[in-house]
């Protein structure tokens, strides 16, 4: 079960995670609740056995349906259940009527995939007001502390969802898992049933990337947005690119209008960056690849990004800042990493990629792609989830 078809991260584990389950002889059905589903599905090669219930996307009944219980939507997913009878159900990314979707599954077994730290954050950021990193609500004043997109109100409401869904998932769901260690440890500090199994990714063989002599090419992906920490990192580019031959390429979405405005106001004056908007995924990938560095300046904590071993996968060197489950991916110099509250922290590195001799680069990237190509395959996230199940 998982909200949208088509969408980030989370979207891909879930087709992933359909598709290895069917490769071991497994029914697997895919419950979606997308508001874009007849378009979306166009873009998907096994269709089988996915199914997608339609929900009310206005504003009132977005906020009405992620804070109480649906009874006419818990009967449709309850019918869809039933008629497929699972032996198990997996709750993937569930955020459009989360008390509704995980009642309706009431009588089966079910694992619950944790991608983002909203299990313990009214935020999801587990960020503070200045940055520094939270333990989550039960270690922090949130309602005093915090505000949710600069709303006291909204704040209040977001900590009352999070504390009644921990009491239900913890009386409904099995076990969690968590794609990364950090915070697989959130959730046992808050006494969850938690396991930690890494992201799968189907890993193609691919040739060595050389690194350019003349034009190094450095690119984002993501939304863009303060807590991804973009805004820091183009500020400490726009220093560093002087008299360099490089290049940033920016590739995402501004999450407000006051996001798209603070971009056009930082690189109108640079022509080093260049901004390509929103992008679908599998055009992304060719970006990648041909991109010397991937460049993942998150201030928030990041769970385990699909960006990042995307990037290890494509054989580009992966930046990234300290934070979430960004260190344990690139550890063991699979990549390099810096503090993202530090400017002069985020030039030293980029420096260092500047300086780099090509051996130094196929070093990290032939790591990282090895280690991507092991831990991460289909075959490696089965053996781990049969363990648990």
């Amino acid at each position: 079960m998982n909200d949208n078809l088509i969408c980030g991260g989370a979207e891909i584990y879930a087709l992933n995670l359909k598709k290895i389950l069917e490769k071991d002889n497994n029914d697997v059905k895919l419950l979606t609740f997308d508001k874009e589903f007849d378009k979306n599905i166009l873009n998907i090669k096994n269709t089988k056995n996915i199914t997608n219930i339609s929900v009310s996307m206005n504003k009132i009944s977005k906020l009405i349906n992620k804070i109480i219980y649906n009874a006419i939507l818990a009967k449709k997913i309850k019918n869809e259940i039933n008629n497929f009878l699972p032996d198990l159900i997996i709750l993937n990314t569930i955020f459009v009527s989360p008390i509704t979707q995980m009642k309706a599954c009431k009588g089966y077994k079910i694992i619950q995939i944790i991608h983002d730290y909203s299990v313990v954050c009214p935020k999801s950021t587990c960020i503070k007001e200045d940055y520094s990193i939270c333990e989550g609500y039960k270690y922090n004043d949130c309602i005093k502390a915090c505000k949710y997109h600069n709303s006291i109100l909204q704040m209040v409401l977001k900590h009352n969802l999070v504390c009644r869904l921990e009491k239900l998932r913890k009386k409904m769901v099995d076990i969690s898992v968590s794609p990364s260690q950090n915070l697989y440890k959130y959730l046992k500090k808050y006494g969850y049933n938690a396991v930690c199994i890494n992201n799968p990714l189907q890993v193609s063989q691919l040739p060595q990337n050389e690194i350019s002599d003349k034009l190094k090419k450095y690119i984002y992906i993501g939304n863009i947005n303060n807590r991804k920490g973009i805004f820091r990192f183009i500020k400490v580019f726009k220093k560093f690119c002087k008299n360099k031959n490089v290049q940033l390429t920016l590739i995402g979405k501004p999450t407000s209008n006051e996001n798209s405005e603070k971009l056009k106001e930082l690189i109108s004056d640079e022509e080093k960056i260049e901004y390509l908007g929103f992008i679908e995924n599998e055009k992304i990938k060719e970006y990648m690849n041909k991109s010397d560095f991937v460049v993942v300046p998150s201030i928030w904590l990041e769970n385990y990004p699909t960006t990042v071993i995307e990037a290890m996968a494509s054989k580009s060197l992966v930046i990234g800042s300290t934070r979430g489950g960004i260190p344990e991916i690139l550890s063991d110099g699979r990549g390099m990493m810096f503090d993202v509250l530090d400017e002069t922290d985020i030039e030293k590195i980029l420096n260092k990629t500047y300086n780099m001799t090509n051996e130094e680069y196929q070093n990290i990237i032939t790591k990282a792609y090895e280690y991507i190509k092991d831990n991460n395959s289909f075959d490696t996230y089965l053996k781990k989830l049969k363990e648990i199940l």
